[in-house]
């Protein structure tokens, strides 16, 4: 192991002079994966470098394609989302040429789907698309996202009061949409208050939530069917003897960057079973870094293999402790 595989080279400026250094790896990333990175640093490099696109027009458009570009151009768009007219949204992130990395079945007729975290709603419009009953569910301002306590007292400052859902509420309209939208985190959750769903769809979501564990038991606790998981992974975990590891990066809008073999053991200790999975790849997305994700697909269970087989541990290796009248004279 070489001191240049721990180190990075960052290239800082200062008005016209750039002076570039080799910082640690952990230091880099953490940097990186840091609030006033994310809010200060890379937004003004990504303006300086890859202006903002500006809506893509895919065709001639006549009046009404004009009319729906302006509409798309008022608003900072997440996902990528053919909207007809010759009209395509500028997002940071085009699912649309890898989808066939999520091998979505092509019917989805019958089927009562939720997206959680559905953002701009590039996935709930897709299940739709294949015939889906659709519930998409988001929070409602940045500030609701699950974020350090002691930025939530800054929000204002911060630009987290901004809210939800204008990318969605547009492309609904246009699509002429059926699927539900609800406001509320993973963590609200309850069979009682949503029902239960076919299947539910959990995509770049984990990487930002402080309890991955309690967000994917919420999520299966309203799962009668599949559970896709298909979140960002930490590609320099891997291979550790098989074990689960997960690289912390708070403070941000990251708290968890796992490796597979973590990712895959949550899942099943939310009930989760026969986990399998589907692809890795690089996320087609706008920025500087590569994005490494895996999707993984679960059957859910009210009663897993792993609960199954430490109830049958308990009884016989668990101490039996006895009541005060149960004790010998």
């Amino acid at each position: 192991m070489t001191d240049t595989w721990l180190r990075k080279q960052r290239t800082l400026h200062a008005g016209p002079i750039a002076v570039t250094v080799a910082i640690p790896v952990e230091v880099a990333d953490r940097l990186r994966a840091s609030m006033p990175y994310r809010r200060i640093v890379e937004p003004v490099r990504s303006r300086r470098s890859t202006p903002r696109p500006a809506p893509a027009a895919t065709a001639p458009l006549d009046a009404d394609g004009r009319a729906l570009l302006a509409r798309v151009a008022e608003i900072d768009w997440y996902h990528s989302i053919d909207l007809g007219h010759g009209v395509v949204t500028p997002g940071r992130v085009d699912h649309r040429a890898q989808l066939p990395y999520y091998r979505l079945p092509a019917s989805l007729a019958g089927k009562r789907v939720l997206d959680v975290g559905t953002f701009d709603g590039f996935w709930a419009f897709e299940f739709e698309r294949r015939g889906a009953e659709v519930v998409a569910l988001d929070v409602a301002t940045w500030a609701d996202w699950d974020l350090p306590q002691r930025t939530l007292p800054h929000a204002a400052d911060l630009g987290l009061g901004h809210q939800m859902g204008r990318g969605f509420a547009l492309a609904h309209d246009v699509l002429g949409s059926r699927v539900q939208r609800v406001e509320g985190t993973i963590y609200d959750l309850d069979p009682a208050v949503h029902g239960e769903f076919d299947l539910v769809f959990i995509s770049d979501l984990l990487v930002h939530l402080r309890c991955p564990q309690r967000a994917l038991e919420c999520a299966a606790s309203v799962c009668r069917g599949e559970m896709v998981v298909a979140d960002v992974f930490n590609p320099r975990l891997e291979g550790l003897a098989d074990l689960p590891f997960a690289q912390y990066t708070a403070p941000g809008e990251t708290w968890w960057l796992p490796n597979v073999k973590t990712l895959t053991s949550m899942m099943s200790v939310a009930g989760c079973e026969d986990i399998d999975e589907v692809s890795r790849f690089v996320l087609d997305e706008r920025g500087d870094d590569e994005i490494h994700k895996v999707v993984l697909r679960g059957r859910t269970s009210k009663d897993p293999l792993w609960l199954r087989a430490y109830r049958e541990w308990s009884l016989t290796q668990l101490p039996k402790w006895k009541s005060a009248a149960e004790q010998p004279a």
